[in-house]
């Protein structure tokens, strides 16, 4: 099977981007990736259960996680996942793709703050 161009996948929606960086230190299950998402963004993005396993499902899909052996808690089994050698590789070519975004609008933003101060200093 040949290698899979991660940048095949990118733009990655914004909640499958947070799960795969959830992910990325440890294998996780639901709940525990919603409370990463939360936490990284303060608390303004708390994904719903039905938009996270939907994210999970479309993850799944395309073997960016894996479904590793669900980890008993309570009694209860919770399906925890991993992130695959793939998904690390697409994390990676999102990450550097929205670093560029940030310093291309970055060099945007600067040079058109420096075009309006410098015209209105002309009048």
């Amino acid at each position: 099977m040949p290698a899979r161009d991660p940048r095949t996948l990118l733009p990655l929606p914004h909640l499958e981007y947070q799960i795969l960086v959830s992910l990325a230190d440890a294998d996780l299950h639901g709940y525990a990736i919603v409370k990463q998402v939360a936490e990284r963004s303060e608390g303004t993005s708390t994904p719903s259960t039905g938009s996270l396993y939907l994210a999970i499902a479309r993850l799944l899909e395309h073997g960016l996680i894996d479904e590793v052996t669900p980890a008993a808690s309570g009694g209860r089994k919770k399906r925890t996942y991993a992130l695959s050698a793939f998904g690390q590789q697409v994390a990676q070519a999102e990450t550097t793709r929205l670093g560029e975004l940030a310093r291309l609008a970055q060099d945007r933003l600067q040079g058109r703050h420096a075009a309006t101060s410098s015209s209105r200093g002309r009048r």
